[in-house]
């Protein structure tokens, strides 16, 4: 048997053509209404199997000139399409010749046996059906399936362009935040650079002056001590300064490592009973982008919970599922409602969660968070081990 494929779509081209050849046929392909035309004259195929909506020409308009050709009018016309609005769309299909409006997706042989059974329908059941109906009363029918089609692509339309406006705002409010956060650090920094690095390696020149122009040894031990005192301090500002920029132990030890560090240095100090649980030892390293997201996505999480939940206990999870590592955060804070804080960061007012939704999603991952007053708050990061 010769079968014509009429699709727009290469992926269901390729699916039919591998289909009607594991049973033999031999298969002619084009690609809209009018490409289909001139192959079934070329070619005179015993069936012709094809979508409905496609551009240049649909499927109803090619069926129409089909069976306005004597030398094609009597071809078997089957619709396997996946755009269907109602009945109306087989009542057309089947007042304008057609054998049978057959709706993606369908089971191979299903979709076989259905090819078969009309293929044995004879010309004069097709002919008289063709003919029931006079043909400006199947242009107005067409006219109202068309209208109908275009009534759901607008549709569709419009939610597509309300879901990139709803995009764009995200990206926008990212980006304001993004440059926010820069510029509060850029302070932060000069801050320190100036206020204590500044003021200390300012002591140790005053003192290191006071030396060249002291006779005094006691005097001279003195000071020499005080500018070491101010030099050592320095040093640990200049470290602390450092690390907050990002931890070393993160690129040397990795990652269960500085999140037992982050623990420490953020929840011990604020008298918060901390844990992290490592569910399996976690030998080898995980991609640089998955380690540095997870840590940024927990600093983030205990610096929302130190700061505005007054929780008495936190625990950090991390567990490796064959190619994927799940990060939990969790404490037994006072917690909080979700929709309003996520609506102040697509305003821009605040960074945090949408920041981290952000870290996961350009990792590769994907990040949720539950939470409710008075019952705690527990961040989750999902990520896929696999090459992206």
């Amino acid at each position: 048997m010769n079968i014509l494929i009429v699709d727009d779509h290469e992926e269901s081209r390729t699916y039919m053509r591998h289909l009607l050849q594991s049973h033999d046929c031999a298969v002619v392909e084009a690609v809209d209404g009018r490409d289909g035309i001139g192959k079934a004259l070329a070619y005179c195929p015993d069936m012709i199997v094809s979508d409905s909506l496609m551009p240049n020409m649909d499927g109803f308009q090619m069926l129409m000139e089909i069976k306005r050709d004597e030398k094609t009018r009597d071809i078997p016309f089957l619709f396997y399409s996946g755009n269907y609005i109602g009945e109306q769309d087989a009542e057309l299909a089947l007042s304008l010749g057609a054998d049978a409006y057959l709706l993606k997706p369908m089971q191979p042989g299903q979709l076989w046996h259905e090819i078969q059974r009309r293929f044995r329908k004879t010309g004069k059941e097709k002919e008289g059906r063709y003919e029931e109906k006079a043909e400006d009363e199947n242009l107005r029918l067409y006219g109202r399936v068309v209208a109908g089609k275009l009534d759901e692509k607008i549709r569709e339309l419009e939610q597509e362009i309300l879901q990139r406006r709803e995009t764009e705002e995200k990206l926008q409010a990212l980006s304001l935040g993004l440059l926010e956060r820069l510029e509060l650090e850029r302070r932060h920094v000069a801050r320190e650079l100036h206020d204590d690095i500044g003021q200390a390696l300012t002591a140790v020149k005053l003192s290191l002056q006071s030396i060249q122009r002291s006779p005094d040894e006691d005097g001279l031990l003195r000071m020499l001590q005080q500018s070491i005192g101010s030099i050592d301090q320095a040093i640990q500002r200049v470290r602390n300064l450092s690390l907050n920029l990002r931890p070393s132990l993160l690129d040397d030890l990795g990652l269960p490592a500085a999140l037992r560090w982050l623990l420490d240095r953020t929840a011990g100090p604020a008298g918060i009973s901390s844990e992290l649980l490592v569910a399996d030892p976690i030998d080898e390293r995980l991609p640089a982008e998955i380690e540095t997201a997870c840590f940024r996505i927990a600093q983030e999480a205990l610096n929302n919970a130190v700061r505005h939940a007054r929780p008495k206990n936190i625990t950090i999870m991390l567990q490796r599922h064959g190619e994927t590592i799940d990060l939990v955060v969790q404490d037994d804070g006072q917690g909080f409602d979700l929709q309003p804080s996520f609506d102040r960061s697509i305003k821009g007012q605040s960074f945090g969660l949408l920041g981290m939704h952000e870290r996961a999603d350009l990792a590769g991952g994907r990040l949720s968070i539950a939470s409710e007053k008075g019952k705690g708050t527990t961040v989750t990061a999902h990520f896929p081990l696999r090459a992206r």
